[in-house]
């Protein structure tokens, strides 16, 4: 994800079609990568996503605020890598998207 302007935090994502794994389990654990967005020079944080510590896209928020440095006022916004979408809920992310 990326921060957008200075305080929105972009993600590459894909919106989910199956949230299940190869062997046809659900799945209960997704990893996505989040980018500060207008910073070429930052990494991206790795983090997985579990539905058991992340209720709300605001505990998300919460925690990618200590996670990124250099954001006055936190994360306060998740959005496609291109800026063009917001993601409103854990499900739009999916597994492993880049």
């Amino acid at each position: 994800m990326s921060v957008s302007g200075s305080y929105t935090v972009n993600t590459k994502y894909k919106m989910m079609s199956s949230s299940t794994t190869e062997s046809g389990r659900p799945r209960t654990t997704k990893t996505a990568y989040f980018y500060r967005n207008g910073d070429p020079q930052y990494h991206s944080v790795k983090l997985p996503i579990n539905l058991r510590k992340y209720r709300t896209i605001d505990a998300l928020l919460d925690d990618l605020t200590t996670k990124i440095d250099g954001l006055p006022y936190g994360v306060r916004d998740l959005a496609t890598a291109g800026g063009k979408h917001r993601v409103r809920n854990l499900g739009e992310l999916e597994h492993m998207a880049r």
